[in-house]
């Protein structure tokens, strides 16, 4: 059973029978006009394998009952107005492979339960209010591609696992209290975005570089190949793809 409204203008709030469409495996209410909470009454769609509720104006927290949603691959509520911690029951959600909370007003730290994860090919906290250090459990996330941790108020140093783990891109910028890594802690391929205008996702400037095409190569060292990219705001960027020593 599938629930497709995207971009319907649908407004009011999501209503609490919905936790009545037990048989629903695909729900994605993006690009609306919704507001009030994500019930808790979700949590019993337990055949859900996709949830998007992106792009609308849902505000409190998010219920720790989506934690149920066993066969979730996919998890979308970015950018809305949710609040309170990352609930630490999203690590019940052993088959997700996508989590996006980008763009709410969610605080308190990283679960370290989030390691549980182990399926996760893509992570994006970008533009909360997450603060604390980055847990030393994510080193569990080896499949891990996309980590976005960018323009938030993490603290401490960047954890060395990041790079011996996944061949990632991975976006720490606007992260004031954290500390960089020294030379002899690169290894693995993998990209760095450390310092642009956090307002662009990963893929608007990976695009502008073709995917690392070698025209947009501005200098070459033992750690990894600079990128320029233009970027449509009209400013110049720079994009390093390191590598581990031979």
């Amino acid at each position: 059973m599938v629930g497709a409204f995207a971009r319907n203008e649908l407004s009011g709030s999501i209503p609490h029978q919905i936790g009545s469409l037990t048989k629903l495996t695909y729900l994605n209410l993006v690009g609306n006009k919704l507001y009030g909470s994500i019930p808790y009454q979700i949590g019993s769609l337990t055949k859900l394998t996709y949830l998007d509720v992106s792009h609308n104006q849902l505000t409190s927290s998010i219920p720790h009952q989506i934690g149920t949603l066993r066969e979730l691959n996919s998890l979308n509520p970015s950018s809305n107005y949710l609040i309170g911690s990352i609930p630490s029951s999203l690590s019940c959600l052993t088959e997700l492979t996508s989590l996006n909370l980008r763009r709410n007003q969610n605080n308190g730290s990283i679960p370290q339960k989030i390691g549980y994860m182990k399926d996760l090919v893509y992570l994006n906290l970008d533009n909360s209010f997450i603060s604390g250090k980055i847990p030393s459990q994510l080193i569990n996330l080896k499949r891990l591609k996309r980590l976005g941790l960018s323009n938030n108020s993490l603290s401490g140093k960047v954890p060395p696992f990041i790079t011996h783990n996944c061949n990632s891109t991975i976006n720490l910028s606007y992260n004031d209290h954290l500390e960089a890594y020294t030379h002899s802690l690169w290894s693995s391929t993998w990209t760095f975005l450390w310092d642009f205008d956090g307002k662009l996702a990963f893929e608007d400037i990976l695009s502008t570089i073709e995917d690392f095409d070698i025209k947009y190569c501005i200098g070459s060292g033992g750690y990894g190949i600079a990128y320029r990219a233009f970027l449509p705001t009209g400013k110049v960027v720079a994009v390093k793809k390191l590598h581990g020593s031979e």
